[in-house]
């Protein structure tokens, strides 16, 4: 794992999307906001708020259950990131 979470998350091949595992629980809150956040999105279309792309679940018969998103990258691609830090829990 590289979050302190125990989740996975990597970047797409061209740097434009983020992909994240997440926890069942998170994954079922993130499906049932999914009506309250595309309102919000189409209401305010310059919230700085992430864009998800996608939520999807995996299930491989019966004993692996996981769900993972997909969000946009806040960062461009054609910019190189020399430094990241991931503040949340950081205290």
């Amino acid at each position: 794992t590289n979050s302190k979470s125990g989740e996975f998350f990597f970047f797409s091949g061209d740097a434009r999307f983020l992909v994240k595992t997440v926890t069942d629980h998170e994954g079922q809150i993130l499906r049932d906001m999914l009506p309250a956040y595309q309102d919000h999105l189409r209401s305010l279309p310059s919230s700085f708020i992430v864009r998800y792309a996608g939520l999807f679940h995996v299930e491989v018969d019966g004993c692996l259950s996981k769900y993972f998103t997909v969000m946009a990258s806040v960062f461009d691609p054609a910019c190189k990131v020399h430094e990241t830090y991931d503040v949340k829990g950081s205290l």
